[in-house]
């Protein structure tokens, strides 16, 4: 990820979605409805409540966050879906290892991949290193968002994501892609110990929604509805609350990770 798509990450999430909001709400206030729902006023601006309500509002909602995704963990009956979420992370690093090897690694290599060489955008730390961090973030809650969310579809979108994800790992750990597990460890497990659990835990909700999702369609009733609604409540809560964990990571993988890399002799 380039320095410029690092700014251009940011720009747009902080400052694009809010304008689009106010867009369409606009547009819906000039449709012309024949019974207006309330007066529209401009009020005074936000920046006020933005710098003394926002912050705690946003803590409120990551401490419940943390709250269902601590219980949503140790819940016994939740086993199931996290073995399945990391019988699908390591199935995805099993099948990666054995494409890497089996050709892959050599195919990459002849497009320009360089074993032991990371991204120059990591070259020296500078002013831009924690945007670029904070752009890892939000890519990966981003992510992390829709494998939770998308195992509405019988849960096959979230196993698979996190399958892939797993698969990606087991490409680059190919012996032609990474010069020893040494290096290879340098480069992931700095940020990874904590990026990689929560990758898999949003895949875990994501397999329990599915569950609940099958549930609500192939069994009908109220009891089926109501815990469909309870699980969709608890992934939002659940991605919600790993939003410092990817946070911490991403500035790790964007200011630490590299010094830990050279340290094992990568060269940028």
């Amino acid at each position: 990820m380039t320095l410029a798509a690092a700014f251009l990450t940011v720009t747009l999430s902080f400052l694009l979605t809010p304008m689009l909001h106010l867009t369409k709400s606009m547009i819906y206030y000039h449709a012309g409805l024949s019974a207006a729902e309330m007066p529209f006023q401009i009020s005074n601006p936000i920046w006020e409540d933005v710098v003394h309500k926002l912050p705690r509002a946003i803590w409120l909602k990551i401490r419940a966050g943390l709250g269902e995704g601590t219980g949503f963990v140790i819940g016994p009956r939740n086993l199931p879906f996290h073995a399945t979420s990391l019988a699908a992370f390591v199935i995805g690093i099993y099948l990666g290892y054995n494409v890497s090897v089996s050709g892959v690694g050599s195919s990459l290599l002849s497009l320009g991949a360089q074993p032991g060489h990371g991204n120059p955008d990591f070259r020296e730390f500078s002013a831009a290193t924690p945007v670029l961090g904070l752009a890892i973030f939000l890519n990966n809650w981003f992510v992390s968002f829709a494998t939770a969310l998308s195992g509405l579809g019988f849960a096959a979108p979230s196993f698979l994501t996190i399958l892939f994800t797993g698969f990606t790992l087991g490409v680059i750990v190919g012996p032609q892609l990474s010069p020893s597990l040494a290096m290879f460890s340098a480069l992931i497990l700095p940020h990874g110990i904590i990026e990689i659990p929560s990758f898999v835990l949003s895949g875990s909700v994501g397999i329990r929604l599915g569950y609940a999702a099958w549930k609500a369609k192939f069994r009908r009733g109220l009891e089926n509805d109501a815990y469909l609604s309870r699980t969709l409540r608890l992934a939002v809560y659940v991605v919600v609350g790993l939003a410092p964990l990817f946070f911490i990571a991403g500035l790790i993988e964007a200011d630490i990770t590299p010094i830990i890399m050279r340290m094992f002799g990568w060269t940028f």
